[in-house]
């Protein structure tokens, strides 16, 4: 005597195993998370490399634009004082746009070279240091010449200091960005910060032989 369910059932199962409906649908749903981390992924790279360029653009117009003031001053000195830093700040924060520059801080400096006591070239000091929006001022101390990478606060490339003709002032600029992404979900739950901190600096000589002059308030003039 034959059991019809089960050969219902047969039947039935037989036909699951031919029926190749909904196959499309079951395979997009299963790679559909790993298609969205890859595309979110790449979008995230993108905007990251993007205000890591902004960043650079910042660091090298704060210290072109202060290097700059000798060609814009006459006389014989050039007067660094705080209305002119407020609007190289200023000019120098707008580059990050669209981005936003509340997590943007910056510090430009005067890093004066002389040769050392025994006539070689060449020891470094900060001479004044100017920090905005919560930057980092440069130590008042000797500073040694290393090709350390950036930001780094006790050095200066060894560039600046192989040949006895550098000794001079240089316009230093240290610039930080915190750079947050649009779609974190859960994405970046490996880190213990969500932000990713991004550093740059740049030096400049000034356009003229003679040091800029501190007369800012908002700084620090070291001995």
């Amino acid at each position: 005597m034959t059991n019809k369910p089960l050969s219902i059932w047969a039947r039935v199962a037989g036909k699951a195993r031919t029926d190749q409906r909904g196959i499309a649908a079951v395979e997009f749903a299963l790679i559909l998370p790993f298609m969205l981390t890859l595309y979110l992924g790449i979008v995230e790279l993108s905007k990251g490399y993007m205000a890591s360029q902004r960043m650079t653009l910042v660091a090298r117009t704060l210290a072109d634009l202060t290097a700059q003031q000798q060609q814009l001053q006459t006389g014989g000195t050039t007067n660094i004082t705080d209305s002119i830093m407020s609007n190289i700040f200023a000019a120098s924060a707008a580059i990050m746009a669209p981005y936003s520059s509340t997590k943007l801080t910056m510090t430009v400096s005067q890093v004066l070279l002389s040769n050392k006591a025994d006539g070689t070239c060449c020891q470094a000091k900060t001479d004044w240091t100017i920090a905005n929006n919560g930057g980092t001022a440069r130590p008042c101390q000797l500073l040694t010449p290393s090709n350390a990478a950036p930001v780094s606060i006790t050095t200066i490339p060894t560039g600046f200091t192989t040949s006895p003709s550098t000794s001079g002032p240089i316009v230093v600029a240290d610039v930080t960005y915190q750079y947050l992404p649009g779609f974190s979900f859960q994405i970046w739950n490996w880190k213990v910060s969500k932000a990713f901190n991004m550093a740059q600096t740049q030096y400049m000589r000034p356009r003229g032989s003679n040091s800029l002059v501190y007369q800012a308030t908002t700084g620090t003039k070291c001995p």
